[in-house]
């Protein structure tokens, strides 16, 4: 039977150290791809009859021979260093020997087949280590001589140079050197090869064969006598492999397999998954992914211009650190098809730094209580993505402003802290509250008419509530002082009359009880007189011639009529509207002298509500405590015409 065991056991390098004997390694050339080409496995010439026996994995508690070293003296697996932007594949071996079973005192060659990966160094094992280590024959193939019989475990570990490892393990029986071995045909072959694959077939027998011949159904070669031969197929199908073996003595043994030959499948495309475009110093990862439903055995990566890469099997993480266009490709291989794909990736410089955001807060900083406040921000700096507000005892906000309207007095603080990619800023604005101003009361100076005649008597008085002011003081401006004439009727109110044409002006001052604020407002009467023109007359005298004619006197009786006296101007002005509270002055429209025996009248809705007092028999003060609207009435009699007459107004309260 033959011995062939796949990849897949783990060796165990808690076995003691032995002896080791070193074993140059090739440089395959392949600097930027520790993955490289794969190598070549040399025939191994027939060295005696061979034996199989039951393949055997190392792990646990199994005893381990310490190992027989194949790498340089003083090196390790990690002793070399591949460049960065390269991954290697996964590594897979497998063992081969020429006998399973073979006499003590004899030798027995081991060598490794490499299935996929790159090996570089190789530690031989045997357990339990009784033997001795010939010389090198080959890259990764060992001769090791049993002097006792027994049954040993043999352990072949191969590595890559990024230390990617992988080892066998089989099974040998050493008998005694006086029993023959029986001679049994056998090989080790893979199950399965593609169209034109050159495979290796190896002797595996037992019994110490000194001769082989072998026929290959379809194959070339057709036939072979060396020990391991190699052969390809160049139609699929299932092919028949024939080996016969012969002793020195003349026994003979045949064995037949059979393998199927496959077409070789078409190369499937790798997908690199990531992103084309990144920027100088940023860390980006990549994945591959693909048509085949046997996924992507053993991938190699090749980053270009990357100076840091970080491989993970079927992913990656590359950075670059200078602008330009790269290519990263993958390819893979499981034996039977590849596949292979590639990503152009464009790395540009950074965009520049956004500087941190410099800001102040705009907005009021003294406001009356109730009243509504409006801040937002002042940025000299950088962009801003953020706002974070908060108010003294107030609201919080994210908006680019905020507003807000104090209910009580006091001092408080309206602050911002703003965010943006080059950073963070906080400003803060004080604002100080206090209550509102009291209202100013109303004030006003109302005068009986803007124009009178000149000599006629005309009074003036405040408008607005008297007891809203205090200190009232009257100045009068008057063009001739020697023509004028004055009388203070109350605090609040003076008559003025000016003898000759010409306009006066009446100020009244006084403070205002709310605020303490001195008021002042002013009023003009233009004085005016009456102009009468009169024509030149001349008398012409015509000379006259007298007759004397007799005469008859006739006297008619004559009437004399007297012309009517015209009524003089009457009327009431009163102020209005007026607040609740305050007083409305109502005052003759005219010449006080013109009339007499005065009377009021006032259609109050409540008189439990009102109040009025005369300033003087043609002036009334009116106030009234709720909102309303009513008639207020002067009565006199015309001096001129002998005729009663009567002016009434409306004074509403609001």
């Amino acid at each position: 039977q033959a011995v062939a065991l796949s990849g897949g056991g783990a060796a165990d390098d808690s076995a003691a150290p032995g002896p080791t004997q070193d074993q140059p390694v090739p440089d395959n050339g392949q600097a930027q791809d520790v993955s490289g080409p794969e190598e070549t496995q040399p025939e191994v010439e027939p060295l005696g009859p061979t034996v199989e026996a039951p393949s055997t994995t190392v792990g646990g508690t199994n005893p381990v021979a310490p190992p027989v070293t194949s790498r340089p003296s003083g090196s390790t697996p990690s002793s070399t260093t591949p460049p960065p932007t390269i991954t290697p594949p996964v590594i897979d071996i497998e063992l081969a020997s020429t006998a399973s079973q073979v006499k003590a005192g004899e030798s027995i060659t081991f060598q490794s087949v490499t299935l996929a990966g790159n090996p570089r160094f190789f530690d031989l094992r045997v357990s339990p280590d009784t033997g001795s280590l010939a010389p090198l024959i080959s890259f990764g193939r060992f001769d090791y001589t049993f002097p006792l019989a027994g049954d040993y475990l043999v352990t072949l570990e191969a590595c890559d140079p990024d230390n990617i490892c992988d080892s066998e393990t089989i099974a040998v029986k050493v008998i005694p050197s006086d029993i023959q071995v029986e001679l049994v045909a056998a090989v080790t072959a893979p199950a399965q090869a593609t169209v034109g694959e050159s495979i290796t077939l190896f002797d595996a027998s037992q019994g110490d064969p000194s001769s082989w011949a072998w026929t290959f159904e379809g194959g070339t070669p057709a036939s072979s006598s060396t020990q391991n031969p190699s052969v390809s197929f160049a139609t699929t199908g299932v092919k028949s492999i024939a080996l016969s073996v012969t002793a020195n003595d003349g026994r003979t043994d045949t064995t037949n397999l059979t393998i199927e030959v496959v077409d070789k499948a078409p190369p499937y495309l790798l997908t690199i998954v990531g992103d084309a475009n990144v920027q100088v110093g940023q860390t980006v990862g990549y994945s591959v992914t693909t048509s085949n439903p046997n996924g992507t055995p053993n991938p190699h990566w090749n980053v270009q211009g990357a100076d840091s890469v970080t491989p993970n099997g079927t992913s990656l993480e590359a950075s670059w650190s200078a602008a330009g266009t790269y290519e990263i490709t993958v390819s893979t291989s499981d034996g039977s098809t590849e596949g292979a794909g590639s990503l152009t990736v464009t790395v540009t410089d950074p965009p520049p730094v956004d500087p941190a955001p410099v800001i102040s807060v705009n907005g009021p900083a003294s406001r009356e209580t109730g009243q509504n406040g409006f801040w937002s921000v002042n940025n000299s700096g950088g962009s801003i993505d953020s706002y974070s507000w908060q108010i003294t005892n107030g609201p919080s906000g994210s908006g680019a402003s905020i507003s807000y309207a104090f209910a009580t007095a006091g001092t408080y603080t309206v602050s911002v802290t703003v965010s943006g990619p080059g950073g963070t800023d906080t400003a803060t604005r004080t604002v100080t509250v206090s209550d509102p101003a009291p209202a100013a009361s109303p004030f006003g100076v109302s005068c009986r008419a803007a124009s009178v005649t000149a000599g006629t008597l005309t009074g003036c008085e405040l408008v607005g509530d008297p007891a809203d002011f205090l200190n009232p003081s009257w100045d009068i401006s008057w063009p001739d002082p020697a023509q004028a004439h004055s009388w203070l009727m109350n605090p609040f109110r003076v008559d003025i009359q000016y003898d000759i044409a010409g306009t006066v002006t009446i100020t009244l001052t006084a403070q205002d009880v709310a605020t303490g604020l001195t008021v002042s407002k002013s009023a003009t009467v233009t004085f005016t007189t009456t102009t009468t023109t009169t024509q030149p007359t001349t008398t012409t005298t015509q000379p006259t011639t007298t007759t004397t004619q007799p005469t008859t006197t006739t006297t008619q009786p004559t009437t004399t009529t007297t012309a009517a006296p015209s009524p003089q101007p009457f009327g009431l002005s009163c102020p209005s509207p007026v607040l609740v509270g305050n007083i409305s002055f109502c005052q003759l429209v005219g010449n006080p002298g013109d009339f007499s025996g005065y009377s009021w009248t006032i259609n109050w809705p409540n008189p439990a509500l009102a109040n009025s007092w005369l300033g003087d028999p043609w002036s009334m003060n009116v106030g009234y405590s709720e909102a309303a609207s009513f008639s207020v009435t002067i009565h006199a009699t015309d001096v001129a015409t002998g005729i009663a007459v009567s002016a009434s107004a409306t004074v509403t309260f609001q």
